[in-house]
């Protein structure tokens, strides 16, 4: 299958050289609680140097202390911290032989040594808030470099995976936020803050913020060893820090060992960015400028690192006590590139560029390859924007004859104002079943039409009519018109039940298969939406949308799903698959082992179903993909150290020792480094060899119709995903309108 290509990857040899790792369970007395780890780690800094007399070099987890020395008897070291005296306890248990027990003290490992250099965590990567930091005065920014590490053993032995990482950190602190909120400054306050990541100024702690106390300050008391005592004495008290602004409210957050904590917004500044600065163009391309480098510079950082563990004497004392020896060469792995094959359109064919990933301009010219034809469909707009709708009628005529697409003149309908209940009345008045389609020209730019969500709520709910909003800032732009029109056509087409192109020799394409995307909108101390959409023909085109709604993930009901599809596809074909392929997003490498034992047997308890009710002679064989785009592996060619082509497929080397999984990377890169997808086959049954699923997984990745071209996931993902969120990122989300689940309509784009 294939080419093959050398590459290189941001994988590292890692070993440790010492005979054996010892294990002690650690007590203290006056007992510390598990779950209050903060001052277990503080009490045991403080008997540190004891313990290294004793054992050696040693790493402390919470509840065990990992050591190169074995000691065979019990000891006990005493200190005293904070006016009490403790009593700290080492009982030997022998030696750490368990596989997942090591590669756990690996990574503990790794991130007791990175500390060493200074380092800050934040979210699972450590940042370098010392060195290599780019301020960006005139958005009031700090980008602060770092590195996400992880160590565990693959194909090709145990290894230590590194990337860079970039974190924004604001220069104003969170009060001075508040101080700049305007309209209702306490609601956009807390909606400003409320899930954010806050770093605090004194001691450089991450927190995540759950909400704003607006009835509480820095004079409200609270319990210190028995004692009252407020937050503006004990910051004075305990960091030596003077709290100026004594008129301003709580910062609220939690935290496992000790429940809910309160944080002074004067001593905290906010991490990353928000969905207002992502909106602010000028600011991106400033940011991916800064963090996007080339591949050679990306892996060069990465060598950097390394080469710091080994050359900076804190770091180097803590490795060679251990005999740590980390490769500075990446590990090279052997790969394939898969080809993107053809597209079908009404009567031609072409192939993809594999150079480019994308065929718009082929796409742009020809007959699309389905469509049921458009009879009874209508315009909404707002009358002020008459002008920009006559130019979007007259193009859209244009293109609707390009594309071969039959079409009526649409009927249109004026709105005086962009009141929702004007709207919503009018809409009322005029959708009926026979309506087929309609297009909302909505006011507003991207993200900020006060429309667009009740409009979408009521078409989903109580009027199962396809739509597309356009806002009329996108028609300003004239000479981009041809091209959103084209776009929209290409989308009108698939929310009616047509297929605007073909893939051509899919495997199993042309077999009794079912391809399935599954993803679940969860949305915190609310909601969560099972987004599940599953093939009806052969050649994987057209899908039908199954939503549910409950209230947490692990409540949700897969198998009802998974029968809902079942019995549409049935009542398309006139027959059961005989084999499904379910693509599922969402679940992290720590999720596989709970999905397997939980969600895996929906499906399974699905299939079984139609074996018992005698609608099938046996149950139809089941793959079961893990596809998650949040890798931290990268792959670059070995010669020039550039991206690796599209279609790279790299499956030895750095995947896992005992299961199946692959990386492909499905998209062309023009700034910055190619990020793979990682796919994880965590059930299967089907007997499908591995050169047939990652032909198909890579090639799915062309048929997602909002874009002509590839992207980082097979095109069910993306459905369900895109269905998931549009019911689930409603204000108050219901039930889809039961029309929905029996129709190939994909309303949901």
């Amino acid at each position: 299958m294939g080419t093959s290509v050398k590459l290189h990857s941001n994988f590292f040899k890692f070993q440790l050289k010492t005979q054996g790792l010892q294990k002690y369970f650690v007590e203290f007395f006056p007992n510390i609680a598990q779950v209050t780890s903060s001052l277990r780690q503080r009490v045991i800094g403080k008997v540190a140097s004891a313990v290294r007399q004793k054992i050696g070099s040693f790493v402390y987890d919470n509840t065990v202390v990992y050591a190169s020395n074995e000691v065979s008897e019990e000891f006990s070291v005493e200190t005293s911290y904070d006016e009490t005296n403790y009593t700290v306890t080492f009982k030997p248990v022998g030696s750490a032989e368990d596989h997942l027990e090591r590669f756990k003290f690996y990574n503990k490992f790794m991130k007791v040594v990175q500390s060493k250099l200074g380092m800050v965590p934040i979210l699972r990567k450590l940042y370098d808030y010392q060195n290599g930091v780019v301020e960006l005065e005139k958005h009031k920014l700090e980008i602060w470099p770092g590195y996400s590490t992880a160590v565990h053993e693959f194909e090709g032995g145990c290894m230590l995976n590194v990337d860079v990482a970039y974190r924004c950190i604001r220069t104003l602190t969170v009060f001075d936020m508040l101080k700049e909120c305007r309209g209702n400054p306490r609601q956009e306050f807390e909606k400003l803050v409320t899930g954010s990541c806050v770093l605090t100024k004194y001691n450089k702690k991450c927190y995540r913020v759950e909400g704003v106390d607006f009835d509480k300050d820095p004079s409200f008391k609270f319990d210190v060893g028995g004692q009252q005592e407020s937050f503006l004495s004990y910051y004075q008290r305990r960091w030596g820090v003077l709290i100026k602004n004594k008129d301003q409210p709580l910062l609220v957050s939690s935290l496992k060992e000790i429940g809910q904590i309160y944080l002074i917004p004067e001593l905290c500044i906010m991490t990353g960015i928000t969905d207002a600065m992502r909106s602010d163009f000028g600011l991106m391309k400033e940011l991916s400028e800064k963090t996007k480098s080339l591949p050679k510079t990306r892996i060069n950082n990465c060598r950097g690192l390394i080469r710091n563990l080994k050359s900076k004497q804190k770091t180097s004392e803590v490795m060679e006590s251990w005999r740590v020896d980390i490769q500075e060469n990446p590990t090279e792995v052997v790969a394939k590139v898969v080809e993107p094959g053809r597209v079908q359109t009404g009567q031609e064919s072409f192939t993809i560029n594999p150079l480019k990933g994308s065929f718009d301009t082929d796409i742009g010219t020809r007959q699309l390859f389905k469509h049921p034809g458009l009879k009874k469909w209508g315009i909404f707009y707002v009358k002020s924007d008459q002008r920009l709708v006559e130019a979007f009628k007259s193009t859209m005529q244009q293109a609707l004859k390009t594309f071969r697409v039959s079409a009526g003149p649409p009927a249109s309908f004026g709105l005086s104002t962009n009141n929702w209940d004007e709207w919503e009345a009018r809409l009322r008045e005029v959708l009926a079943p026979d309506v087929q389609f309609i297009i909302c020209i909505l006011p507003g730019s991207r993200g900020k039409s006060k429309l667009y969500d009740p409009l979408k709520s009521l078409l989903i709910r109580d009027f199962p009519v396809p739509s597309q909003v356009v806002l009329n800032n996108t028609l300003k732009r004239d000479r981009a018109l041809r091209s959103v029109v084209n776009k929209v056509i290409i989308q009108i087409v698939a929310k009616i039940g047509g297929t605007p192109w073909l893939l051509e020799n899919l495997p199993q394409s042309g077999t009794n298969t079912m391809v399935v995307g599954v993803e679940v909108f969860s949305k915190r101390s609310s909601h969560s939406v099972i987004g599940l959409c599953a093939s009806l023909d052969p050649n994987f085109s057209q899908f039908c949308p199954v939503a549910e709604l409950g209230h947490t993930t692990a409540a949700m009901n897969f198998t009802e799903s998974m029968l809902k599809a079942l019995e549409t596809y049935y009542s398309v074909n006139q027959t059961y698959p005989q084999q499904v392929i379910i693509y599922r997003e969402g679940i992290s490498d720590s999720g596989r082992a709970e999905a397997l034992q939980t969600e895996v047997p929906n499906y399974l308890n699905a299939l079984e179903t139609l074996l018992q009710q005698g609608k099938v002679p046996q149950r139809p064989k089941l793959l079961f993909l893990i596809i998650n785009r949040r890798t931290n592996a990268r792959f670059y060619t070995a010669e020039e150290v550039k991206n690796p082509p599209i279609g790279t497929c790299v499956d030895t080397q750095v995947v896992h020792p005992q299961g199946w999984d692959f990386y492909i990377c499905p998209v062309t890169t023009n700034q910055g480094v190619a990020s793979p997808t990682h796919c994880f086959v965590l059930y299967d049954d089907t007997g499908l060899s591995a050169d047939q699923v990652q032909v198909l997984t890579y090639r799915l990745c062309y048929s997602y119709w909002n874009w002509c071209g590839s992207i980082r996931k097979p095109s069910p993902c993306q459905f369900a995903h895109k269905l998931a969120y549009h019911i689930g990122e409603r204000s108050h989300p219901s039930a889809p309108h039961a029309y929905w689940s029996t129709t190939k309509s994909q309303f949901y784009l």
